[in-house]
């Protein structure tokens, strides 16, 4: 895999709040006024964490699909993985993906903004 900053920003966000946790639903995020699509993981904690594309002028983040094992979501996650140059995300519980997205992104020039932007925020 190749190392981009912004890319592995993202991943050690989404870490971040959703590692120690389980994810209870999923869904997809309000794209309302100009919020930029994405989906909404609520997890076990009362919280929800919301990924969401990004982009300015030619870069971009924007998740293709996604699938959530809902078999999976008696386990707490334990890592986040980006594979195949950060295209294939998954949320993993021990050995198994509780969920998978498959993620286009381009850095563009380089100056304008790309990677998720991840809001975690009291859903109850």
């Amino acid at each position: 895999m190749s190392e981009d900053y912004e890319m592995d920003r993202s991943a050690e966000e989404l870490s971040q709040a959703v590692v120690g946790h389980k994810i209870i639903g999923v869904g997809k995020a309000d794209t309302s006024g100009w919020r930029d699509p994405g989906i909404v993981l609520a997890l076990d904690n009362g919280q929800q964490v919301v990924v969401r594309g990004s982009g300015s002028c030619c870069a971009y983040t924007d998740i293709d699909s996604w699938v959530f094992d809902i078999d999976k979501v008696d386990n707490v996650i334990t890592k986040v993985e980006a594979a195949d140059n950060y295209e294939t995300w998954s949320i993993m519980a021990g050995a198994d993906k509780v969920l998978g997205m498959d993620v286009s992104w381009g850095e563009g020039s380089g100056y304008y903004m790309y990677g998720f932007k991840i809001e975690v925020e009291r859903w109850n």
